[in-house]
């Protein structure tokens, strides 16, 4: 398991991790102390798969660059279908 990035927003954190499971690629997301400045926690995730990792980096550039987009959004409704 590798570390990917830190999210400041849990809603963004949700739906970028929704997104990459309707991608294949599972993570684990931790909850950790709030960066200097602000007072919710960031969301740390992890990749478990180490060889999807480049993956996985290519596709949270994509999110940086516009993590509103519906993409995001709507994975959530997707990675809930796959859970279930």
């Amino acid at each position: 398991m590798r570390h990917l990035t830190d999210i400041d927003s849990k809603p963004q954190a949700e739906a970028f991790v929704a997104y990459l499971l309707t991608k294949g690629i599972s993570t684990h997301v931790e909850s950790e102390s709030p960066r200097a400045g602000n007072v919710e926690p960031s969301w740390s995730v992890w990749i478990r798969d180490e060889d999807r990792l480049s993956e996985a980096n290519r596709e949270l550039q994509s999110f940086l660059a516009d993590p509103n987009h519906d993409r995001y959004r709507t994975a959530i409704t997707e990675a809930r279908s796959i859970v279930q």
